[in-house]
């Protein structure tokens, strides 16, 4: 610009025009419409943030059943939204189904599986609002690495039976299970459409949450027994009951009298209300069943009836096996009794257990074998308890809890007796050389309608 008579100079960010010294005249310089400051754009690489991983979970095998609890944060938007994951002995390819097509496919979280389907990685689905979380819940069980050494266990091996006397019957107590796969579980019997009947505890270990454990349940046509066998995993698995209860609804039967109020037997105990008009005609009472010593048996329920409400004009009579309960109005009545029941009455048969003991005394005198004595069992009852021979005492469990499996146990041990069952007659003989070795049961046996 020189030719102009003007001089430019540039300080940093900032144009200086200035008169060209020794200039004849006078330089001027003015803006002539806007003028305009365009910032050059910069470019540079970017990195593109993928799925933030957030976890991982490890089987030992792609079979593995895992246990425990899972805490959730979600993502999918930003109420941070938390909830628990139960793993309920799925393997690591369920677990991927259940949060890629499951009811966990809209936390905004994603399961990716290795090629082994041995591990699963969380990671946060790209785009979401919120921030995903997954953490443990306590410990995190693989199901095969609880016991050091898999041991062979045969498919179809009969783990327990358990009765009730009709098919609707409702189920009261805890079967406790040992999966083919590792752990123990306590079972609640009773949940409605779950564990409450035969029928639903079947469907739950065939279609339900306990389908896993590597136990079989298989239902006899009449649906009042059902037999459990191992049907997976590894280890020896178990099925073992604790205060089983077998109850049903029953009803006032309509006779030439009041009626009757039967039970299955002597020791059932009763629960619901009995109703109606006492002997005078016009007065209403109501009889409490369950109230123990008083009215929870036939047999406190005979005594209440005739001695503690006598006024009420009934008088009832027990059958002489104790499970039929007869009513008829009292004599001299002016006007007419009546009895019938308030809605339902349940009648809950208890799982009873009876002891048993040796019988016959040792002989002497025999070279070979001495007769120690000898149980009376039946060959359909489960055993439970212990038996001392000499100084060795056998306790009794899943594997020996019958007749015929607690003689083979004896004879498989080196116990010094021979011991040999009639199914016939019921008796458990024990011989041995030794006249003067001890056999001491403390054994209970519990009838096969009840076997847990």
């Amino acid at each position: 610009m020189s030719t102009y008579g003007i001089t430019a100079s540039i300080n940093n960010d900032t144009l200086t025009l200035s008169q060209t010294l020794g200039d004849l005249g006078t330089a001027n310089v003015t803006k002539n419409g806007l003028i305009t400051d365009q910032i050059q754009s910069t470019s540079g690489n970017q990195t593109l943030t993928g799925p933030t991983m957030l976890n991982t979970l490890q089987a030992a095998g792609a079979s593995d059943p895992l246990s425990g609890t899972l805490t959730i944060q979600e993502g999918a938007d930003a109420k941070a939204t938390t909830s628990t994951y139960n793993l309920a002995e799925q393997t690591i390819d369920e677990i991927v189904t259940a949060f890629t097509t499951g009811a966990e496919a809209n936390l905004g979280i994603t399961a990716t599986e290795n090629v082994a389907k041995t591990q699963v990685t969380f990671s946060q689905t790209p785009g979401d609002l919120g921030t995903a979380k997954v953490t443990t819940s306590g410990t995190i069980l693989d199901g095969t690495a609880l016991n050091a050494t898999p041991i062979s266990v045969a498919a179809g091996t009969m783990l327990d039976t358990h009765s009730v006397n009709n098919s609707a019957d409702l189920l009261g107590g805890t079967l406790n299970l040992t999966s083919g796969f590792g752990g123990v579980n306590a079972l609640p019997l009773g949940t409605p459409g779950t564990t409450d009947t035969l029928t639903d505890l079947a469907a739950d270990f065939t279609t339900g949450a306990d389908k896993n454990l590597g136990i079989a349940a298989n239902l006899n046509p009449a649906g009042t027994e059902i037999t459990f066998t191992q049907s997976g995993g590894g280890f020896p698995a178990a099925v073992g009951g604790t205060s089983i209860t077998d109850s049903e609804g029953i009803n006032i039967t309509p006779s030439t009298s009041l009626g009757n109020l039967t039970v299955s037997t002597a020791n059932d105990t009763l629960s619901g209300a009995l109703t109606g008009v006492e002997g005078n005609g016009t007065t209403p009472y109501t009889i409490n069943l369950g109230i123990g010593g008083s009215t929870d048996t036939l047999q406190d329920l005979l005594h209440t009836i005739n001695v503690t409400d006598a006024a009420y004009g009934i008088t009832a009579t027990l059958n002489p096996a104790g499970t039929s309960l007869s009513f008829s109005a009292s004599n001299g009545d002016t006007g007419t009794a009546t009895l019938g029941n308030e809605g339902t009455l349940t009648d809950t048969t208890p799982a009873l257990q009876t002891p048993i003991s040796l019988t016959n005394t040792p002989t002497s005198g025999l070279v070979d074998s001495t007769t120690l004595g000898s149980l009376s069992i039946l060959s359909t009852d489960t055993l439970s308890g212990s038996i001392t021979i000499g100084n060795n005492t056998i306790d009794i469990g899943s594997t020996n809890n019958s007749a015929a499996l607690l003689t083979a146990a004896i004879n498989k041990g080196d116990y010094g007796v021979t011991a040999s069952y009639n199914a016939g007659t019921g008796a458990m003989t024990f011989v041995s050389p030794n006249s003067a070795l001890s056999v001491a049961p403390a054994i209970s046996m519990q009838p096969s309608s009840m076997a847990q």
